[in-house]
């Protein structure tokens, strides 16, 4: 067992220290009982340790145009997984700062997708953020740097089509 930064590192795993443990407490003792399960006590609470992530924004809607839903891909891997093993599930939130979408997770072999869609209302730039709020067995994570989503004028085309009509005089007279 190694402490590295504010991880701890048992056989193959690695585990982020969790959200809910104070950073002034000292831990009494922590226990892993094999390479995916490690308990750590810190004198009044018993808090699970869980397996690292990262989050990303994967891709967005080619050419986004104002008023019309953008589609935002994620991913979210859980960081030491082998083939096999188990995989982030949720949701994760995609934000502008203003409006916000959730992606289901699915997938396996410790990587997860999803996608959602959020509006650009207004021709401008957009910076996305993407947050995991992390599962029973995983942690959470956000992206590092926001993505960035320039949505675009609507473009129209408008067509005038003229035609013209001859008066026929044959048969008629005046």
């Amino acid at each position: 067992m190694d402490f590295k930064g504010n991880a701890l590192t048992y056989g193959t795993g690695t585990w982020s220290s969790p959200d809910n443990i104070d950073p002034g407490v000292s831990l009494e003792s922590i226990s892993c009982v094999s390479a995916t399960s490690c308990i750590a006590v810190d004198g009044t609470s018993m808090f699970r340790w869980l397996r690292p992530t990262a989050t990303a924004i994967t891709a967005v809607s080619r050419r986004p145009v104002a008023g019309r839903p953008v589609a935002v891909r994620v991913q979210v891997r859980g960081l030491n997984t082998t083939a096999r093993s188990a995989t982030p599930t949720g949701k994760v939130t995609v934000t502008d700062g203003r409006r916000s979408c959730q992606a289901v997770l699915s997938g396996s072999d410790g990587a997860a997708t999803g996608t959602c869609s959020i509006t650009g209302e207004k021709v401008g730039r957009y910076f996305l953020k993407a947050r995991y709020p992390g599962d029973a067995i995983f942690g959470s994570s956000s992206t590092r740097r926001s993505t960035l989503l320039k949505v675009n004028r609507a473009t129209s085309r408008t067509a005038l089509e003229t035609m013209t009509t001859r008066e026929s005089t044959a048969g008629f007279t005046h």
